[in-house]
């Protein structure tokens, strides 16, 4: 699934949805830029970043939304 964000009539990048619906996860390098990480769970979530997993400037985009 993709998601189009639209600010100022312009569109940005098309953000691929990682849904986790456990209540833990461990962020994977396919998780940085271009990916919305969601985490649909009532319970409390652990998300785990691995160390040296990412490069300088990588950004995760993360959301609950259970």
């Amino acid at each position: 699934m993709a998601l189009t964000i639209l600010s100022n009539n312009t569109a940005t990048p098309t953000l691929t949805i990682n849904a986790q619906t456990g209540t833990t996860y461990t962020l994977a390098l396919t998780d940085a830029n271009n990916t919305l990480v969601s985490f649909g769970n009532a319970s409390a979530i652990t998300v785990t970043i691995p160390p040296n997993i990412f490069p300088v400037g990588a950004v995760v985009n993360v959301i609950q939304d259970g």
